[in-house]
C-alpha cells in the first residue's frame, strides 16, 4: 500500500509546483513592476530591472538581471556594466525585500569610487517609505582598480558581508585565481581587523617586486587611516623576511616599520629597481620610513637605519651584461659587514668592514663612508675615513667634475703586503664617469720619498698607470714586508708602472713596471760574486753576501717575467756587469762579469746565476772554465789562466753574436 500513496504524494507535489509556477509566471511582470517600485523608493533614486528569472527549486527566489541605478550608476570614479539581485520570495509578502546577494559585474574605476558606490548602493535612505530592505552580500567581479597615475590593477573579486543589523561585517577581497586573498572582519569600533595571504605576489604600487609567499595580519583604525601590520611573514629573492609595518595615509602616504632580512639576493631585487651596482646575499635587521604624496612613490626615498650584513657579493661598474651573473664585475668581497644610514639620498656606513680576499688576508676597515647623491642618483660627494683618522678619502663636486683628495698617516697598503706609508698626499680628477686623472702623488715610506702622477680607468675593466720617481727609500724593511731578504741600500728610481685587471681586486697580481733604478750603500743578500769569481772550478758557490757602494741597471717587469738588464755593480775590491732574470716562479737565469784583480789587471769573470731568489747558485761559465783550463795547459798556472778566461769570454760572445745574427735573417 506504501508504493501508491507516494506515488500519489509525488503527483500532488509536481501538479501543486506546476501550479504555482503558473500562476508566478502569470503575474511576473506585476512583480517585476512591484520590484521597481519598491527598489526605486528604497533607494531614492529610479531603478530599472532589464530581466527578472524566476526559481521555486531548491528554495522560492527571484533573480534580477541587467538592474540600472539611474544616478548611482553615473559615478564618474566608476563604470558598472552589470548590477544583478537575488531576492527571496518568501520576504516580498510580507513586505520586506531580502537581497540575498547583489552582483556588480565587470567594474572599473578607483577604489575611492567602489568604496563610495557600496556605500550607497548598502545603505536606503533614511525616512523612505515603509517597505524593508535588507541586503545580505554584494559581490563585485572582476574588478579593475585606477591608480592615480592611470595604472590598472587586478583583476580581484570583492565580497562584502552585511548583519541583521544592516552593518558590513566582512569584506573579502582576492585575486581571481585566488593567489592573493585579504580579509577583513569588524573589531572594536572605529577598527577593522585584517589577514593576508599570497602566492607569488607582486607589489601594485611601486616597482614590480615579486614575493613567492606572504602571511601578513594586523589591524586598520579607520579614523586614523592607519594600517598596522603587526606580524609579517614573506619569502621573496631566495630570501625571507618578518617584521611590523605601518601604513598611513591621512595627510600623506607613510610607510614605516622593522623588519629582519635573511638571505636576499640583492642583484635580483636591484634588477627588479632598475639597478645593476651590487650584488650579494643580504641580512638586515634595522628600522624604515617612507613618505610620499602618492603610493606609487613611497620607495622613491627612504630612510632607512640598521645593521647591514652582505655576503658573496660584488660591485658592478657600468652594470651587467644581460644580468649574467658575474658580468661588469668591478670588485668581489666576502662579507661586508658594518651599520648603514641613508636619508635624503645620503647614505652612511659607520664602522664598515669588508673581506676581499683577492686584496688582503684580513679584513679592510673599519671605516666611516658618507655618500651625497643627487636626485638621479648622481654622485655630488663622499668621504671615507678610517680607525684614528688615518686615512681619509674626500669626493667633491667641482667645475669640470669631481675632485678627490686622499690623505694618509702612519697607514699600512690594505690590499697586499702591509707596506707602512708614513704619509701620502693624492690629488685627482674625474674625468668621466669611468676614469680618475690622478695630478699629484706625494709620500713617504721607509725613510724615502715618492713622487708622481697617473690614470685610473675601469671602462672594460680597470686599469692603472703611474709615472714618477722614488728617491732613497730603504729596501731592507721595505723587502721584509713581501716576506724576502734580497736586498738592503737606499733605492732610487725613474720609471712608469702600469697595472691592469678585469676587477680591482686583481690589479696588483701582475704588475708592469719599466724604470732605471739605483741603489747606494747596500748588501746583495745570499750570493757572494767576489768569491764566486776567485773560485775557478766546477762547483756552484751559495750563501754569503756582496756588500756595494753602487748597483744600477734596468728593471722590466712583464707577465711575471722581471728582467734585469745593464746591471753595473760597484765596492771597493771589485766590479761587475751583467743581466739577470727572474720568471714568475722566482727562478734565476743570468751572467755577471766580475772583475777581479789579477796580476795588476782588471779581468771580467762571467758568473753564470741559476737557482732561485731564495738559494741562488753562482759559478764561472762553461766557456770561462775551458778557457781556463786550456790556458793554464799551454802558458801554465796564473798568466794561462788569465788568458784563458778571457778567450773563453771572447768565444761565449762571438757564439752569441752568430745567434743574434740567425735569429735578424730569420725574422727579415
Amino acid at each position: 500500500m506504501k508504493r501508491p500513496v507516494v506515488l500519489t504524494a509525488g503527483i500532488f507535489t509536481i501538479v501543486a509546483v506546476l501550479a504555482v509556477t503558473m500562476q508566478l509566471l502569470g503575474s511576473r511582470s506585476a512583480i517585476h513592476r512591484q520590484l521597481e517600485s519598491a527598489l526605486t523608493a528604497a533607494f531614492e533614486t529610479p531603478v530599472t530591472i532589464g530581466k527578472l528569472d524566476i526559481s521555486l527549486l531548491p528554495d522560492a527566489s527571484l533573480t534580477a538581471r541587467q538592474i540600472r541605478f539611474t544616478h548611482r550608476d553615473k559615478s564618474s570614479n566608476l563604470n558598472v556594466e552589470a548590477v544583478n539581485l537575488d531576492v527571496s520570495f518568501s520576504q516580498i509578502w510580507r513586505g520586506e525585500i531580502v537581497i540575498s546577494e547583489l552582483h556588480l559585474q565587470d567594474l572599473t574605476g578607483s577604489l575611492a569610487g567602489l568604496v563610495e558606490y557600496v556605500a550607497r548602493i548598502s545603505k536606503p535612505a533614511e525616512g523612505g517609505p515603509s517597505l524593508d530592505i535588507a541586503l545580505r552580500r554584494i559581490v563585485a567581479s572582476p574588478v579593475r582598480l585606477l591608480s592615480r597615475d592611470n595604472r590598472e590593477l587586478g583583476p580581484y573579486e570583492l565580497v562584502f558581508l552585511f548583519g541583521p543589523e544592516g552593518g558590513m561585517v566582512d569584506v573579502s577581497i582576492s585575486r581571481l585565481d585566488y593567489s592573493a586573498i585579504l580579509n577583513i572582519v569588524l573589531g572594536e569600533p572605529g577598527s577593522l581587523i585584517f589577514g593576508f595571504t599570497a602566492r607569488d605576489w607582486q607589489i601594485p604600487y611601486g616597482p614590480p617586486l615579486l614575493f613567492d609567499r606572504v602571511v601578513a595580519s594586523g589591524i586598520w583604525l579607520k579614523d586614523r587611516n592607519l594600517l598596522k601590520i603587526e606580524n609579517l611573514r614573506a619569502n621573496a629573492y631566495t630570501g625571507s623576511m618578518t617584521g611590523q609595518v605601518q601604513l598611513g595615509w591621512e595627510k600623506e602616504w607613510q610607510l614605516n616599520g622593522q623588519v629582519l632580512l635573511d638571505s636576499v639576493d640583492t642583484g635580483a631585487v636591484l634588477a627588479t629597481l632598475g639597478r645593476s651596482e651590487l650584488s650579494g646575499s643580504l641580512g638586515w635587521d634595522g628600522a624604515f620610513e617612507m613618505r610620499a604624496p602618492e603610493p606609487s612613490m613611497l620607495l622613491s626615498n627612504p630612510e632607512l637605519n640598521g645593521h647591514l650584513v652582505l655576503e658573496n657579493g660584488a660591485l658592478h661598474m657600468g652594470g651587467r651584461d644581460n644580468g649574467r651573473s658575474g658580468s661588469g664585475e668591478a670588485l668581489r668581497f666576502k662579507k661586508l659587514d658594518g651599520r648603514i644610514r641613508y636619508k635624503a639620498s645620503q647614505l652612511e656606513l659607520q664602522q664598515l668592514q669588508v673581506s676581499i680576499p683577492s686584496l688582503s688576508a684580513r679584513p679592510l676597515g673599519p671605516y666611516d663612508i658618507k655618500l651625497q647623491t643627487n636626485e638621479s642618483g648622481a654622485l655630488l660627494s663622499a668621504s671615507l675615513v678610517g680607525q684614528d683618522d688615518r686615512l681619509k678619502l674626500l669626493i667633491d663636486s667641482a667645475e669640470k667634475g669631481l675632485k678627490v683628495k686622499l690623505r694618509a698617516r702612519n697607514w699600512n697598503l690594505p690590499a697586499g703586503p702591509p707596506i707602512r706609508i708614513d704619509h701620502l698626499e693624492l690629488d685627482g680628477q674625474m674625468a668621466g664617469k669611468d676614469h680618475l686623472r690622478v695630478d699629484r702623488i706625494n709620500g713617504g715610506l721607509y725613510g724615502g720619498k715618492v713622487k708622481g702622477k697617473g690614470r685610473l680607468k675601469w671602462k672594460n675593466g680597470w686599469s692603472l698607470k703611474l709615472e714618477g720617481k722614488v728617491s732613497g727609500v730603504e729596501l731592507e724593511p721595505l723587502l721584509a714586508t713581501f716576506d724576502t731578504r734580497a736586498l738592503a741600500g737606499r733605492f732610487y728610481a725613474t720609471g712608469k708602472t702600469r697595472l691592469s685587471a678585469d676587477r680591482a681586486g686583481h690589479l696588483f697580481k701582475r704588475p708592469a713596471i719599466d724604470c732605471e733604478f739605483l741603489v747606494l750603500n747596500g748588501t746583495i743578500y745570499e750570493m757572494d760574486l767576489k768569491k764566486a769569481a776567485q773560485k775557478v772550478s766546477g762547483d756552484y758557490v751559495t750563501g754569503g753576501e756582496t756588500p756595494f757602494e753602487h748597483l744600477s741597471g734596468r728593471l722590466d717587469l712583464q707577465k711575471g717575467m722581471l728582467t734585469a738588464s745593464d746591471l753595473q755593480l760597484l765596492s771597493k775590491s771589485f766590479e761587475a756587469k751583467g743581466n739577470l732574470e727572474v720568471d714568475p716562479d722566482d727562478n734565476l737565469d743570468g751572467i755577471i762579469d766580475v772583475g777581479v784583480k789579477k796580476f795588476s789587471a782588471l779581468i771580467g769573470i762571467p758568473i753564470g746565476v741559476s737557482g732561485t731568489t731564495r738559494e741562488p747558485r753562482l759559478r764561472p761559465t762553461q766557456a770561462a772554465l775551458a778557457g781556463a783550463a786550456a790556458g793554464t795547459a799551454v802558458l801554465g798556472p796564473g798568466l794561462g789562466t788569465v788568458l784563458g778566461i778571457k778567450a773563453g769570454q771572447a768565444v761565449r760572445k762571438l757564439s752569441e753574436l752568430f745567434k743574434r745574427s740567425a735569429t735578424d735573417n730569420r725574422t727579415k
